[in-house]
């Protein structure tokens, strides 16, 4: 019998956080957007925790790429889906350059609500899945029959979240941009938010596997 996987129901409530607020406090789309580019961020940041926390285990050189890697893959993916969301803002009907600057002041409440319930549900994940079960010592094993240096130690820590944030990435700026060039209605939001959460749960569950 499987095990119950409570990370699921965290990611779950972590996504209906931003559909609560715009099916009942009309949260804009760009709190949306930019709501959802900072978990990539989030994600990176217990990816380098992973990598601090097994340190001990892996040599220096591992640690070290392992790290820049992970950082180097998120600030770029990052900085690219900033930029472009700020040139969406900025040539959508009544854009003036500074739209999505602006809307930061208008938004500031709806992105740090986004921002507490991602970290939150990402932060259950890291201690349930990789503290609590077995992840960690599926690494150490790895570790002592393949070596700190393995091309596999690598991808057991780094190699899905690529995945994970690429594919997540293409949903938000695809997703945003239909949107908000068709001046996007809260229906369109609510499949936007229920898409993206779909497909969160599906790389969440294939990555953290419960075993029997």
């Amino acid at each position: 019998m499987k095990k119950f996987d409570s990370s699921v129901i965290m990611l779950v409530v972590a996504n209906c956080v931003p559909l609560a607020g715009v099916l009942f406090f009309g949260w804009s789309l760009f709190s949306l957007l930019i709501g959802f580019w900072l978990e990539t961020g989030i994600i990176g940041i217990f990816v380098l925790l992973k990598s601090i926390y097994l340190y001990k285990l892996t040599s220096k050189t591992a640690f070290l790429i392992n790290s820049f890697v992970v950082m180097s893959a998120c600030a770029g993916f990052m900085f690219g889906h900033f930029i472009v969301i700020m040139a969406l803002f900025s040539v959508v009907p009544g854009g003036d350059g500074w739209t999505g600057l602006n809307l930061f002041s208008q938004s500031y409440m709806q992105l740090i609500t986004m921002a507490i319930t991602l970290f939150i549900s990402h932060g259950y994940s890291f201690f349930f899945n990789f503290i609590s079960r077995d992840e960690r010592s599926s690494l150490v094993r790895l570790v002592d029959s393949e070596g700190a240096d393995s091309r596999k130690v690598g991808n057991l820590l780094v190699g899905d979240v690529f995945k994970r944030i690429v594919l997540l990435q293409f949903i938000l700026i695809f997703g945003g941009v239909v949107m908000a060039l068709t001046r996007t209605t809260i229906y369109l939001s609510v499949i936007f938010i229920i898409t993206k959460m779909v497909v969160d749960l599906i790389l969440h569950i294939k990555r953290h596997r419960i075993s029997s």
